[in-house]
This record gives C-alpha cells, structure tokens and sequence, in this order.
C-alpha cells in the first residue's frame, strides 16, 4: 500500500468514525457536521466523507482523493493535531516524513495525557536512562 493510499484510508476510517458517531446522537459530531453542511438532515457516509474533506481543507472528497501526497500528508498532520499536544505533535513530527508507528502510538500516547502526566513519563524516562539524578 502506498503512502498517499494510507492517507486517504486514514480519511475514510475518520469519515466512517464521525459517521458512527452521527448515528449514536453525539452532540459534538452532529455540531461538526452541520458547520459544514447546509442541510444536516439525512446524513449519509458520503455527506459526512465531504464534511471530513471540506474540514481538512479540500472543496469536496474528490479533490481530497486526487489530492497530491504532500497535501495529504499536511492535511492529515492538521487532523491529527485538532487534539494534539506539544509533545504528542513533536513526536509525530511535521509530516513532510511519515512518522514511524513507533512514534504514532508515542505521539497517541501523549495525546492522551495531561501536560503533568507528560513531565513525569519524561522524567521517569529520563531517570531510567541516567540522564536525570533526582535531587
């Protein structure tokens, strides 16, 4: 599979995400849809697949398919980052390198953690390697 092809599945998964959430009756998806679309009745994968498209920047979900490799690459980079942390964004790094899975689920990891939370896995980290002497 190639790089711009797992770009646009990361796209679909998100649209398939949202579209689930949609259907359970989640405030903040249907919120997102509607932003988007004029008329967020009747919400369909492919509605939502736009919403998701016009959210990353493109005009439509075509334009996001044929999108080039670079483009993905940032606009996968701003939707990872809607939550993101400092850290988790610095591990994931800019994008222009697709970042290892290691450094994915690092990144993830960090994402979910308070910035507290972040200074101590940091610290602990650091103290294993010698590279901190607790005073």
């Amino acid at each position: 599979m190639t790089t711009t092809s797992t770009q646009i599945e990361f796209f679909k998964r998100e649209a398939k995400r949202l579209f689930k959430e949609v259907l359970a009756g989640n405030p903040e998806a249907k919120l997102r849809v509607s932003r988007v679309l004029k008329n967020s009745t009747n919400i369909s994968l492919m509605r939502v697949q736009h919403a998701i498209a016009v959210e990353s920047g493109f005009l439509k979900w075509d334009a996001l398919i044929s999108a080039s490799e670079f483009d993905l690459r940032r606009a996968v980079t701003r939707c990872k980052n809607r939550t993101a942390t400092p850290l988790g964004i610095f591990t994931r790094g800019t994008g222009i390198i697709p970042a290892t899975p290691e450094n994915e689920a690092l990144a993830d990891m960090f994402d979910k953690m308070t910035m507290e939370e972040q200074r101590q896995y940091l610290d602990e980290d650091a103290r294993r390697k010698g590279w901190l002497v607790h005073r």
